[in-house]
């Protein structure tokens, strides 16, 4: 293996060392979510699940936040932001 290869390897691993991360990091906080609206709410709407599954870590974040402060409704957590 050259020296260029090496590198480019090397390059490659810390990427994807990154991703799996951040990965993690996502999953962990959509777990998160989903317990705390689980303990306020009980059972949740079909399709929630997906959809806090597959949003990306900053809007988890977001629905975090709202999800401890929110009035007694779900529809307040998911509204979009206003400005």
């Amino acid at each position: 293996m050259t020296s260029f290869e090496k590198i480019a390897a090397a390059k490659g691993l810390e990427q994807g060392l990154e991703q799996g991360l951040e990965q993690g990091r996502q999953q962990g906080r959509a777990e998160d979510l989903l317990h705390v609206l689980h303990k306020r709410f009980g059972l949740l709407p079909a399709g929630l699940q997906e959809k806090i599954l597959a949003a990306p870590i900053d809007q988890l974040s977001v629905w975090f936040d709202r999800a401890l402060d929110a009035p007694s409704t779900l529809d307040s957590i998911f509204q979009p932001v206003q400005h």
